[in-house]
């Protein structure tokens, strides 16, 4: 990330050589300001409100204990945080109603605090290549699901106004087709906000030097109206990654099926977790 919408030019591109879209997510990783230790001084510290500071020139400054840095060195720290907030909030109760309830506490599974990472990603707008930038968009090679957004993420009191659905560590077996019905209510929530799916699931591991590293395809799917909708920008199923996800803009009063389908299990049964976001009241 460069700007709050630019992919900088040194960020990773996809696909894997399997045909996976990378990167899953984009985080902030460019001229980030962090903690720089100067182990040839003592007492190095922020600067002061009184202190005329510039940022171009921290490295520069012997008594400043700040350094301006770049890449994975910062978006990795990033990412790894924003997913501890979202384990964090799932075991100290703040879902369903987005208040801390020690009653509600759950332990997550890996593959649902990916779900949720993923699910309120924001898009990007162009991406940098050098000296020019181009345009990028969702699900591309530059992108993907786009960029980290907590509060777009996780339902918060006060903070948003979203519902939060999740289902985790559901188990599905070759041929099933498990349905998840969801009716659209705009009464008490934003009624700008999509609904938004995605469906994660931890692959078996495939062989080093596969061509083909998928082993189970399950399948996202939204019915609506009698139309099915598919993930990661696709007009078909995609049966390539482990990763899936849908938005579609809604009106209050229509019926949406969230169908997860065991397409292709080469294992007895596939764990998998699906995060849910809009106005809606869970139906069945």
């Amino acid at each position: 990330l460069k700007e709050s919408d630019h992919v900088a030019f040194f960020s990773a591109r996809g696909p894997t050589a399997d045909g996976r879209s990378k990167p899953d997510i984009i985080a902030p990783g460019y001229s980030v300001l962090s903690a720089g230790a100067r182990p040839s001084m003592e007492g190095e510290c922020d600067p002061d409100s009184s202190h005329v500071f510039n940022f171009r020139t921290v490295d520069n400054n012997p008594t400043v204990g700040l350094s301006m840095k770049y890449g994975t060195s910062m978006s990795a720290p990033l990412a790894t945080g924003a997913a501890a907030l979202i384990r964090q909030y799932f075991e100290e109760g703040w879902y369903p109603n987005g208040k801390k309830t020690a009653q509600d506490a759950i332990e997550p599974s890996g593959s649902l605090v990916k779900a949720v990472l993923l699910n309120g990603g924001r898009a990007m707008n162009r991406v940098q290549n050098f000296l020019k930038y181009t345009y990028t968009q969702e699900y591309d090679q530059a992108q993907n699901f786009g960029m980290i957004s907590l509060i777009d993420s996780l339902s918060i009191a006060g903070k948003n106004e979203f519902i939060t659905k999740i289902f985790d560590r559901k188990e599905i077996k070759n041929g099933v087709t498990d349905s998840y019905t969801f009716l659209i209510d705009n009464a008490s929530c934003d009624s700008n906000i999509e609904l938004s799916a995605t469906l994660v699931w931890a692959e078996p591991g495939a062989t080093p030097g596969c061509m083909a590293c998928t082993l189970n395809d399950l399948d996202l799917e939204f019915v609506k109206g009698g139309k099915n909708y598919y993930p990661n920008g696709l007009n078909k199923k995609d049966g390539i990654n482990n990763t899936e996800r849908i938005r579609i803009h809604t009106t209050d009063g229509e019926q949406i099926t969230i169908q997860i389908i065991g397409h292709n299990i080469i294992t007895p049964t596939q764990k998998y977790s699906l995060a849910v976001t809009g106005c809606f009241i869970f139906v069945q």
